[in-house]
């Protein structure tokens, strides 16, 4: 199975969900998404795509041609049927790309957030590390099929799926986040410490129901008949 990765270099750790792809015989295909030239046909070349978060907005005049040539890449691989997995960032490309507005959320979510959903078999029972300032906004035909209290969490479109959570990170990930994000923290009324302890009595459970997250993305999502959608 090849796996193209998607990601900013100083972000570029793809955590449990590489963990259990690379555990189930993956090799990884990287680009960096500032490189937009290097996405050209990327998922011709690829088995499963997987775009990882960043600190960048959707909606970045300063960042458009990037972020064009990556939303090109999920239409192409969305109609072609490759199998995409977008987290956070990557969620609302898949979102925008569907058509849907992405904008500043009007309070972000930093931390650890249960998620109500209609297919448990994918999300488990959380909760799930969150860390975003946007949000996409939902439009009829294009449901979420994962809320938490502040924001949409999932979206699919055919073999297409959108995260706003990150299923991925390690504690050493979140560590780092948190560590550098001081004002991002202050903004959404979030605690450092009460993060980093609610990160120790959670990141092993995470990183159990993210492997299973993998294997029903793949079982699911990932091999659906293209004429089928996930949620009626």
């Amino acid at each position: 199975m090849r796996v193209g990765i998607v990601a900013n270099v100083e972000d570029p750790e793809a955590g449990y969900v590489g963990e259990r792809l690379e555990t189930l015989g993956a090799t990884f295909l990287r680009r960096w998404r500032g490189e937009p030239e290097s996405l050209a046909d990327f998922e011709a070349g690829v088995d499963l795509l997987v775009l990882l978060g960043s600190d960048w907005s959707v909606y970045d005049a300063s960042r458009a041609r990037p972020i064009a040539a990556e939303r090109d890449l999920v239409r192409r691989a969305t109609t072609a049927g490759c199998p995409t997995l977008g987290i956070c960032f990557g969620g609302q490309l898949i979102a925008s790309m569907l058509g849907l507005v992405v904008e500043p959320a009007p309070r972000g979510e930093i931390g650890w957030y249960a998620l109500d959903s209609g297919v448990p078999e994918l999300f488990g029972s959380g909760p799930w590390f969150q860390y975003h300032l946007d949000r996409w906004v939902d439009a009829p035909g294009n449901p979420a099929i994962a809320r938490s209290p502040r924001a949409s969490q999932a979206i699919v479109e055919r073999r297409t799926l959108g995260l706003q959570f990150h299923p991925e990170v390690t504690a050493d990930v979140i560590d780092r986040w948190v560590g550098a994000g001081s004002a991002d923290l202050a903004r959404v009324g979030a605690d450092r410490d009460a993060i980093v302890a609610d990160t120790e009595r959670q990141i092993d459970r995470s990183r159990t129901e993210c492997h299973a997250l993998v294997d029903a993305f793949l079982e699911q999502v990932a091999s659906a008949p293209l004429t089928t959608t996930l949620v009626e």
